[in-house]
């Protein structure tokens, strides 16, 4: 009998943690993914999120708010104004007719309220700014989309999560300029980890945490799969909902 094995999977060891879990948009509420919304942060709080990611975008009059951006806003809240619309329109819509949407004010409100809470931001690439505007330095971790951005974070001591596409533009040694400029965190496309194993393995090595986000965007890829199949190999990922395996090897 031929016992060969021509495609060993590989499983790589990992010691679990609830800080391998980011709530994608705050997490998916009543099957519904992508709502920034004050209930999805409440209700994925109870079941056991406690970093939450947020797409901040402005409005028209220049005021930072959770959206993913305004057409899906306008679509989810049947807004039929102009884009962006004012931060005063964007207070008075209801997502879905049932959940609320967050400004600054609410978004400091929430994480005020949940002092074990991290926020993790999508989107925005105004470190400074967005630092100062927001409740607490030191459970922000904030995207940065440029490598500018990033050295700007760093000298002001801001917890930066690097962008996929200025860690790859990164030219030389990539962990010297992350370890420089203390980047302990990485957001790249799932899509691209089997091509890039090398360098996943090297920001693993270097401590560098690296969640994935395209969960859920292929057909199978979800976050069962990411947990079986690629947690070890990064550190963590974007996820939409909870699985009952998050958490249970602690």
């Amino acid at each position: 009998m031929d016992t060969t094995i021509y495609f060993p999977r590989e499983v790589y060891e990992f010691e679990d943690s609830i800080d391998r879990y980011i709530a994608h948009a705050g997490g998916e509420i009543n099957g519904v993914k992508s709502t920034n919304s004050k209930h999805a942060l409440d209700e994925n709080y109870k079941k056991g999120f406690r970093f939450f990611e947020l797409d901040i975008i402005e409005t028209s009059d220049g005021k930072l708010v959770a959206a993913h951006d305004w057409n899906m806003w306008a679509r989810f809240t049947d807004y039929t104004g102009t884009l962006p619309p004012t931060l005063a329109q964007f207070m008075k819509q209801k997502i879905y007719g049932d959940y609320t949407t967050l400004d600054m004010e609410g978004i400091n409100t929430w994480f005020k309220q949940h002092p074990d809470a991290t926020l993790i931001t999508d989107k925005v690439n105004d470190p400074i700014s967005f630092a100062n505007a927001f409740i607490d330095k030191d459970r922000l971790i904030m995207e940065l989309f440029s490598i500018m951005a990033v050295e700007k974070a760093s000298e002001n001591g801001i917890h930066t999560m690097i962008s996929q596409e200025p860690l790859l533009a990164i030219k030389g040694d990539k962990i010297n300029f992350l370890k420089v400029n203390d980047v302990k965190y990485a957001a790249v496309s799932r899509r691209i980890i089997s091509s890039q194993k090398k360098l996943m393995l090297a920001l693993r090595d270097a401590g560098i945490k690296v969640f994935v986000f395209n969960v859920n965007f292929d057909s199978g890829k979800d976050e069962q799969y990411v947990y079986d199949n690629e947690l070890g190999l990064v550190y963590g990922m974007y996820a939409d909902k909870w699985i009952t395996d998050m958490g249970s090897k602690n």
